[in-house]
């Protein structure tokens, strides 16, 4: 009984490869280990060899051919046995083993057209068909929009201007494109005026103020060690202003409109800012997200918005939410002496990080500390005397000067509600792989999409899109995310964690290295925290990588760029680091998930 060959998974992000050369012919005898054809992928070529023995009965795909992952390409069997048709090899393929051991992964059926209704053509020609695999998304390889027919004011509108729109439009403007971004608000957005940078800010003050305090254990005295709230709030918003005004004059610089009022797409090809209508050729939704609130309690509580820009700090405080907004404002009121509470309800802070991790984060907290209550909820908050009591699930009740509302965000809607473009269930918008929506002409990147509530997964996303209308893209790997938080310690992160390797079921192993272990960690006081590695045990490629410790969050660009060239552990590790840094922690992480570590 024979078996299927199929394209291997050569790497993390590899979805297909093309067949460049077959080593055996239709009848010949093979042999297990034997090369019997050359793949090549957008950034490796690689022979295949067999895990089976016996006759290659049938070649389903040829030269020059594009096969995805997991997909059958010929037929190993016994003398005298039938080859399945294609039909049947791809069915009974997903019980197959992929030719370097990988699980595989379902057949996409085949692509199907999507278009836009008839009512979303104006000024424009036939919508461009988009071939989708099952899972909606488009299929990678060289790809690029057809501008639609007619006469328009603006090649592009960016309706939202946070760092996705911004740079979206900045990277159209330099592509040759007449570019109009519409903003409502601030320019800069959410991250650069109430999110990213404000809380960046607040959190280097605070780290100041605390190394300032543990001076004396580097023979530094510092007598009466105080800070001022206002004027930390004031540099906050020094930063705020200076970056803003930079984005503005990198708009101007590039020749970008800025049309300032609510914007609104009232069909394909025309956005309506304010009371005037204004035509593009295509349209990029980049409005975010805003904090969201499911509290139901007796008395008001304050969003993460209105809490960056508080005159003056409580004495206590209550977060409602452990994610990463809870967290990095717990470790900012905390560090300049607020009595601080997370309520969270999952058992943990920090459900999507690394367990291990999170709990790293959690002791560190409880340690400064900050209170955790987990796995309970507020069934109602009340105004009293002594400010607000806080009824819990539990039974108990935490009282606190302010409440804080932490709990996520909700995706700012209302410039397409009258389009019609698909959402899912949370009311995100659907995009395919080159962030494309399902109504001609228009796009969608950033928070609005879902996908990573990250600015830099914004600007990756706004980049893709506007290269795909006006330069075309050889596929739309932005698969590899880096995300950081700013907490009690600093969290980077790329990959899989722990608990999702686990789930995949392939097999993997895990190494540690410690900052108390790293020279220069040593010297700067900060001892602290761990990196992480999580190695696939069959090809030593590089899983996940996670920090937590000082810097993490500049520490992590190196393995990003590791896994991005798909670089194995050993590879990763090989690579001279400079002395003394605290790079050499993940250096030494990756040499010990080959089993190398040199200081431990």
């Amino acid at each position: 009984m024979g078996d299927f060959v199929a394209m291997p998974k050569l790497g993390m992000t590899m979805k297909e490869g093309t067949i460049t050369k077959w080593l055996v012919c239709e009848g010949d005898a093979v042999e297990k280990g034997d090369y019997i054809f050359e793949t090549e992928t957008d950034k490796t070529a690689l022979e295949v060899d067999s895990l089976l023995s016996g006759k290659l009965l049938k070649i389903y795909h040829f030269e020059g051919e594009t096969v995805k992952v997991n997909d059958p390409v010929a037929y190993i069997g016994e003398e005298g046995e039938r080859a399945p048709e294609l039909t049947v090899a791809l069915a009974d393929a997903v019980d197959a083993v992929d030719a370097v051991g990988a699980a595989p992964v379902e057949p996409s059926p085949a692509p199907a057209v999507a278009t836009a209704p008839a009512s979303h053509t104006l000024g424009s020609a036939a919508p461009t068909p988009v071939l989708q695999a099952a899972s909606g998304e488009a299929r990678p390889g060289f790809d690029k929009a057809k501008r639609p027919y007619g006469e328009f004011l603006y090649d592009l509108i960016v309706i939202g201007s946070g760092p996705g729109g911004y740079v979206a439009a900045i990277r159209a403007a330099q592509l040759g494109a007449k570019v109009a971004v519409a903003e409502k608000g601030e320019i800069g957005g959410t991250c650069l005026n109430r999110g990213c940078i404000p809380t960046k800010a607040l959190y280097a003050s605070a780290r100041r103020y605390r190394d300032v305090k543990a001076a004396e254990s580097m023979g530094v005295s510092v007598d009466k060690v105080s800070f001022s709230w206002k004027k930390i709030q004031s540099r906050k918003d020094a930063v705020v202003e200076q970056l803003r005004s930079g984005v503005e004059g990198l708009l101007k610089k590039n020749g970008i409109d800025v049309l300032r009022g609510e914007a609104r797409i009232v069909k394909a090809h025309e956005v309506k800012v304010g009371r005037k209508s204004y035509s593009a050729a295509f349209a990029l939704i980049a409005t975010g997200a805003t904090p969201s609130s499911v509290v139901k309690a007796g008395a008001e509580v304050m969003n993460t918005d209105e809490a960056l820009s508080l005159a003056k700090l409580p004495k206590s405080i209550a977060i409602l939410g452990g994610g990463v907004i809870g967290c990095e404002f717990a470790g900012i009121f905390s560090a300049f002496g607020v009595k601080t509470t997370i309520i969270e309800l999952m058992p943990r802070i920090l459900p999507p990080v690394d367990a291990e991790v999170a709990d790293a984060l959690a002791s560190k907290m409880e340690g400064e500390g900050i209170a955790l209550k987990l796995g309970v909820t507020a069934d109602d908050i009340k105004k009293s005397k002594r400010g607000y009591d806080v009824s819990l699930s539990s039974g108990e009740t935490v009282t606190a000067d302010l409440v804080v509302e932490a709990v996520g965000r909700r995706p700012e809607t209302r410039a397409f509600e009258s389009l019609g473009a698909a959402t899912d269930g949370k009311g995100y918008l659907v995009t395919d792989a080159f962030m494309r929506t399902d109504i001609d002409g228009v796009y969608a990147i950033g928070d609005i999409t879902g996908k990573h509530q990250l600015a830099h997964a914004a600007s990756a996303q706004g980049i893709l899109a506007v290269e795909h209308m006006f330069k075309g893209v050889q596929g739309s790997s932005i698969d590899i995310m880096p995300s950081c938080i700013f907490g009690a310690y600093e969290i980077a992160a790329v990959g899989l964690t722990e608990e999702q390797a686990k789930a995949s079921g392939v097999p993997y192993s895990v190494y540690k290295f410690p900052y108390s272990a790293n020279g220069k960690a040593l010297t700067m006081g900060e001892t602290g925290g761990f990196a992480k590695v999580i190695k696939d045990e069959r090809w030593g490629e590089i899983l996940g990588v996670h920090i937590i410790g000082a810097d993490a969050s500049s520490l992590i660009e190196e393995a990003v760029m590791a896994m991005s060239l798909e670089a194995t552990a050993s590879v990763a590790g090989g690579t001279i680091h400079p002395h003394p840094t605290l790079s050499e922690i993940l250096m030494e992480a990756f040499l010990g998930a080959d089993g190398g570590a040199i200081h431990l």
